[in-house]
This record gives C-alpha cells, sequence and structure tokens, in this order.
C-alpha cells in the first residue's frame, strides 16, 4: 500500500512540475538564453543551406567549376542588408553576414545567384589565378574591419555552403579557394 501511494505522490508531483514548467515557458515567450561562444538556437534558425542555393533560373551541372570565397569588411554606417547587397551585388553570387548586417551566418543569395549569371570581378591581390573566370562561383564573408577574421559561425555556414554546392553542381573540393589566412 505504501508503495502505491509513493508512486501516485511521484506522478502527480512530476505532472504539476511540467505544468508549472509550461506555464513559465509560455510567460517568457521565445525569448532564447543570451548567447555564448556558440548558440545552436541562433544557428538553427538561421535559412537551410540547401534552400538558399536554389535559384530561379534551372542550375545545370558543368555551369560552373570553381569557387572563390572572399572577405570585404562592412561598409561604415551601413546597417542595411538590402543596402549591403545592392553595393555588392555586382562582386559577388553569396553574401555571408557578419551580426551587425543580417544576422551573424545568415546566407544571402544576390541577383547574380538567382539568374545564374557570371560574375566579373576587378582584379586584386586576394583572388588567385583565373578567378576571373565566368564560372567561379564567388562568395563575399562581410567582416567587421579590414583586419577582422570571420565569426565561427560564418565559418561554419561558409563550409556547409561550400558543400552543398559542391555535391549539387559538381564541383570538386580541390577547386575551392579560400582566403589565405581562413583557417
Amino acid at each position: 500500500m505504501v508503495f502505491r501511494s509513493r508512486q501516485t505522490t511521484v506522478l502527480v508531483v512530476l505532472v504539476v512540475a511540467m505544468i508549472f514548467g509550461a506555464i513559465v515557458l509560455r510567460t517568457l515567450g521565445y525569448h532564447p538564453p543570451s548567447a555564448g561562444a556558440f548558440c545552436l538556437s541562433d544557428y538553427h534558425r538561421l535559412k537551410p543551406v540547401k534552400t538558399t542555393v536554389l535559384s530561379r533560373t534551372t542550375q545545370t551541372p558543368g555551369r560552373w567549376n570553381r569557387i572563390e570565397i572572399y572577405r570585404t569588411n562592412g561598409i561604415e554606417g551601413i546597417d542595411s542588408l538590402q543596402t549591403i547587397a545592392r553595393n555588392i551585388d555586382t562582386n559577388c553570387h553569396f553574401i555571408l553576414c557578419n551580426g551587425r548586417v543580417g544576422r551573424d551566418g545568415q546566407i544571402h543569395p544576390t541577383e547574380k545567384w538567382a539568374k545564374q549569371v557570371p560574375v566579373v570581378r576587378p582584379s586584386s591581390n586576394d583572388l588567385g589565378p583565373g578567378a576571373q573566370d565566368k564560372r567561379t562561383i564567388f562568395v563575399c564573408v562581410i567582416t567587421n574591419g579590414p583586419d577582422a577574421r570571420p565569426t565561427n559561425y560564418q565559418m561554419k555556414r561558409t563550409e556547409s555552403l561550400v558543400i552543398e554546392l559542391c555535391r549539387r553542381l559538381g564541383i570538386p573540393p580541390k577547386s575551392v579557394r579560400y582566403p589565405d589566412d581562413w583557417w
């Protein structure tokens, strides 16, 4: 008899605790804990890479054969992703945000990618030989300054983007070029 009442007591306490916990969570709303060095709740709220690489135009295997990742520092005083995209749009296919502009790690496909149009980039020291190829996908990573490194989110999302583009478009991993000091 004692065993039965103990089971019942534990069950009632468990149900009351679950109800109380649900009430507390509902009253707090959706406010995740502050992000630490790496917070998965922020990472999973970003749009999946698989849907980001889709475009309005048909993607044919063999159309693209290289991927170039380069960094640029954010444009001072501009905090709108659309304004940044208009300024960078002629130079890349994807923009990776840094947290000041868009969410940290957010991937923004540009109109060039949506229309599957090649990018013509001016000569630059940060791009290797063959970077002017019309079959190269350019990925712009916005950093917080000229000497700033990409954030952990940006690095993880860039890697996910590259893996998905290579898989979907048949680009060999050896044809991907990161900035020299990326790692």
